[in-house]
């Protein structure tokens, strides 16, 4: 976002600051403020539990390539292991744990196996902030509070960053469709070429496997020398234009991949 100078652009975010408001049947409510001295304020009862669970992942995460931030710009070692490289790129993964202890080993793995509501009713006693926190481990998922894996949405959620607050989210102004404008703007001040309604008909590719270009639908061939795409698996394997053709075994393979 700072390298793009999306600000500059028209990139603004509201702090979504308190992001919940629950009530209860009896009456009670919980503002949840980022300032935890006003929080309790409001709240006296509001456990002490919170800034030890936030400690306690931001703890786990701080071992690299644990954090949320590494792994999610981290490559995966290939699975199953084709050569003798990807075993080492397995050694290295488990090399970090080395800076863990036993007892931080077993909340690792509770994070990416745990649902959001066993990971809660582990820290929590009060079913009014555990349902309030649990909101947060089923945003962007196909599950429930209950499902396996949520653990980790929800602590995603509690460890991101808004004004270098932690935990803090907010709102883009005018939705999010400003990003992709702010983002758009920002490419053309660098005279970068956006062209719109120019579908690619297939994918160059060299003997050497290298990509060279795109064909469009109008015939046009545009070449680079890079070419990025968001495509999903199969297209790109059918797209491809030339005597390279992708690993043995993948093209039977990728059906198989949810999408």
């Amino acid at each position: 976002m700072r390298d793009l100078e999306l600000e500059r652009f028209g990139y603004r975010v509201d702090a979504k600051d308190p992001p919940s408001f629950p009530r209860s049947r009896i009456g009670t409510h919980l503002f949840m403020w980022q300032d935890r001295a006003r929080l309790w304020l409001k709240s006296p009862s509001f456990p002490s539990a919170m800034p030890r669970l936030i400690q306690n992942t931001k703890r786990i995460s701080s071992v690299s390539p644990w954090s949320p931030r590494s792994l999610l710009l981290t490559t995966p070692p290939n699975f199953p292991p084709a050569g003798v490289g990807d075993f080492i790129d397995y050694l290295k993964l488990l090399g970090s744990l080395r800076g863990l202890s036993k007892t931080e080993i077993v909340g690792l793995v509770k994070i990416f196996t745990q649902s959001a509501s066993e990971l809660l009713d582990e820290w929590f006693e009060s079913e009014q902030l555990k349902v309030t926190l649990a909101t947060d481990g089923v945003i962007g998922a196909n599950g429930g509070p209950r499902s396996p894996g949520t653990a980790y949405i929800l602590l995603h959620q509690l460890h991101g960053r808004r004004q270098r607050h932690r935990g803090l989210w907010g709102f883009v102004r005018g939705g999010m469709g400003t990003v992709s404008n702010a983002i758009a703007d920002s490419a053309r001040s660098r005279g970068v070429v956006i062209r719109t309604s120019a579908p690619v008909e297939k994918i160059l590719v060299a003997r050497t496997g290298r990509a060279l270009g795109v064909v469009l639908e109008d015939g046009e061939e545009v070449r680079a020398s890079i070419i990025a795409s968001n495509l999903d698996p199969p297209p790109h394997v059918s797209s491809a234009d030339g005597p390279a053709r992708p690993a043995p075994g993948f093209p039977g393979r990728h059906p198989q991949v949810p999408l």
